[in-house]
């Protein structure tokens, strides 16, 4: 029995480093979402994870990796776009749609906003930042709906000259001016429905009257 202990206390110590690190993660998403990037610091981090500022530095090397990680918690594989959609057999029109609501959707949750705001508030100071969010979420929604578009083109059903070009005409139609009035602390009202129905509007112009059908 004795000789089950040291397997035992390290189950035990692995277990509560990665409570610890969730309880930092958690603390990083809630600051820099509520004070930004610079107002953040790392004692804030570790008084509202309950842990030392020893135990954060040996989770991360600096405030840069802690935020890094916070991006990829919020904004990681499958958390901006619906992926999934993507390999449904739906026509181009509803994979679209589907695939504008899911962003629009993520793109506009309060906490995702606020990320956003802080990205742009903080990368003049720490460009840094905005390559991180840059090559992160926003290079991949264009990877993955060129992709999509690659596809498409190939199989004939749609026709689109610069897929890769296009992909980032399709995500800028469908921020119309919401964006704009959230960066300005405008606050309209979003509902689903009406994510859905400007995600639908801006398929159907871009098929239409961007790519065209074949």
């Amino acid at each position: 029995m004795h000789d089950r202990l040291p397997g035992r206390a390290s189950r035990l110590t692995r277990r509560d480093s990665q409570r610890k690190y969730r309880a930092i993660l958690d603390a990083g998403i809630e600051l820099f979402v509520e004070k930004g990037f610079v107002q953040t610091t790392m004692d804030a981090v570790a008084e509202k994870a309950s842990v030392s500022k020893r135990t954060v530095y040996g989770h991360f090397n600096n405030k840069e990796e802690l935020f890094s990680a916070v991006v990829r918690e919020m904004c990681g594989e499958g958390k901006v776009l619906p992926e999934e959609v993507i390999t449904s057999e739906g026509t181009p029109e509803a994979v679209l749609t589907e695939l504008g609501a899911g962003a629009l959707a993520n793109i506009y949750a309060k906490d995702m906003n606020a990320l956003f705001q802080t990205v742009v508030a903080d990368s003049r100071q720490f460009p840094e930042i905005g390559k991180l969010f840059f090559d992160g979420p926003v290079t991949r929604s264009h990877t993955l709906i060129g992709k999509y578009l690659t596809e498409q083109v190939a199989a004939g059903t749609i026709k689109v000259k610069y897929p890769d070009m296009a992909a980032q005409q399709f995500l800028g139609l469908l921020k119309t001016d919401l964006q704009m009035r959230l960066l300005f602390s405008q606050k309209p009202r979003i509902t689903k429905a009406l994510l859905h129905e400007i995600a639908a509007r801006t398929a159907e112009v871009f098929l239409y009257g961007v790519g065209g059908r074949r």
